[in-house]
């Protein structure tokens, strides 16, 4: 396993976890976080992404379960499509998909592009 596909697994086990103190060793300290389509919303920095995860759905998901459908790796550039399953905070079970488009240096995401719809579980 190389250095960026380490992180990949370093990131979806911290989603898992609901880690958010090891951020520091996926992220580059300047890293760009986008999320949704044309960058409707956009974190800059390792202390932003961190509070944007302590604020919004990853730490409001009550069990979740990260995985990777598909996962591309090209260098620097890794492409991946993945869901969760989870309950929200009335125990209802969701399902969240999306897909993200990572850029790495020196083996720590420095930009994550990301889009995702959720929905209850079928």
């Amino acid at each position: 396993m190389n250095k960026n596909e380490d992180t990949i697994e370093k990131y979806f086990s911290a989603w898992k976890n609901q880690n958010v103190s090891n951020l520091g060793e996926i992220f580059t300290q300047d890293a760009h976080y986008i999320v949704r389509p044309f960058g409707l919303e956009k974190y800059v920095g390792l202390e932003a992404i961190v509070k944007y995860w302590q604020d919004n759905s990853v730490s409001k998901q009550v069990d979740p379960n990260p995985y990777i459908i598909t996962k591309v790796i090209h260098n620097d550039t890794a492409f991946i499509e993945w869901q969760c399953d989870y309950k929200n905070q009335e125990q209802e079970p969701k399902q969240m998909r999306g897909m993200m488009v990572l850029e790495f240096k020196d083996g720590l995401i420095m930009e994550l592009r990301e889009h995702y719809e959720s929905q209850k579980s079928p």
